[in-house]
């Protein structure tokens, strides 16, 4: 059987006592702001639907592409 688990860039970082870096979006519609996040160096990104107007779609799209490119997605949710 094939293990499907994603590795968590934050919490690798945190075993090995080191610092994680993330990046907050709020007004970004799109997946590639992961991508960007990705190749500035940055480990997350929080996407903040408590104080921005994301559709579900939108999230969705951010988080796959983050995963995609090895940055951990974190939601917070209205």
């Amino acid at each position: 059987m094939t293990d499907n688990t994603l590795e968590n860039p934050v919490l690798t970082r945190m075993a090995a006592g080191e610092v994680a870096m993330g990046m907050n979006i709020r007004l970004s519609r799109t997946g590639d702001v992961a991508r960007i996040a990705k190749a500035s160096g940055h480990d997350f990104i929080f996407i903040d639907t408590q104080h921005s107007l994301f559709s579900v779609e939108s999230i969705g799209h951010m988080a796959q592409t983050a995963l995609g490119c090895g940055v951990a997605p974190f939601v917070r949710v209205r």
